[in-house]
């Protein structure tokens, strides 16, 4: 498998976009660490796993575009972390849980929470240390 890994800025935010393009398949997933805005282009597939093909023998797709309200980065010590992306804003019980996640001893301080508001493009710090591709007003919450 083959694949170009790479950074652009993101179309609703200007935060750093991750992309993971399939050379072999030309299949791309991106992911905004900023808003969590994400974007994925998959090939259709039949049962057998092979891609579904138009009439013209080109490849069918799938695109998924997910609106982002935030991301949440939880970097245990063990160093093998997991970045999530919200799609919606989190309810006082979600919030209380992402922050006992963020905070339980196994964390790292590495870890942070940003939400983001996609109708005015607001940040809000909710844990820890936003990372330098957040613009040059950078805070540290909780």
């Amino acid at each position: 498998m083959s694949s170009v890994i790479g950074e652009k800025k993101c179309s609703k935010c200007g935060g750093s976009m991750f992309y993971d393009f399939d050379c072999r398949t030309q299949e791309e997933y991106r992911m905004c660490s900023r808003c969590g805005f994400t974007q994925e282009w998959k090939l259709l597939r039949n049962e057998d796993g092979t891609a579904k093909l138009a009439e013209d023998g080109t490849w069918l797709w799938d695109y998924t575009e997910t609106v982002g309200y935030g991301v949440v980065l939880l970097m245990p010590k063990s160093g093998v972390g997991c970045k999530y992306c919200l799609t919606g804003t989190l309810t006082g019980e979600e919030r209380e849980t992402v922050l006992q996640n963020l905070q339980a001893e196994n964390m790292d301080s590495h870890s942070y929470a940003v939400l983001y508001a996609p109708e005015s493009g607001t940040l809000t710090p909710l844990y820890g240390q936003m990372p330098g591709d957040y613009g040059e007003d950078e805070e540290t919450a909780a």
